[in-house]
């Protein structure tokens, strides 16, 4: 299983099992860790700018759960702490982005949604750090045939 494809299913629900395709993500949505060698950075929760769209909106007709809530790749996310490896290390917080890999033809607001087959870098640290959950809507799946459940 590549790094891809173990982003799109880690953290899902059972219920999200049945069809992991790529999930919008959100502000609790935790990436992976990464180190520049001489500082470990930690996989930590988005957080940061998270875009509202207010002509998008989540629920039912019965009951509205509220605006639709998503990052985009331009999205500011919070930065990564480090933690040194090796003694006298002096470790900065590395700013995070993300990494677009799920090309769809989705957009809203004119923004397309990061999913869960993407991922974040920390400047000047590898690897990608993949998304692991958990996503924000269990019934929005971003891909092609993709079966209604």
């Amino acid at each position: 299983m590549s790094i891809e494809q173990e982003s799109n299913v880690v953290g899902l629900t059972p219920e999200e099992l049945k069809n992991p395709g790529p999930r919008t993500v959100g502000i609790s949505t935790v990436d992976g860790p990464s180190t520049d060698g001489s500082c470990a950075y930690a996989g930590l929760p988005l957080a940061g700018t998270i875009e509202v769209s207010e002509n998008v909106m989540i629920g039912t007709e019965a009951a509205t759960l509220g605006p639709f809530q998503y990052y985009a790749e331009d999205s500011v996310l919070t930065p990564a702490a480090g933690a040194p490896t090796q003694p006298l290390a002096i470790c900065l917080p590395r700013d995070r982005q993300f990494i677009r890999v799920n090309m769809h033809n989705v957009y809203v607001n004119g923004k397309m949604p990061m999913t869960s087959t993407d991922f974040t870098e920390a400047t000047g640290t590898a690897p990608l750090r993949a998304l692991t959950g958990p996503n924000t809507q269990t019934k929005i799946v971003f891909g092609n045939n993709i079966p209604i459940t």
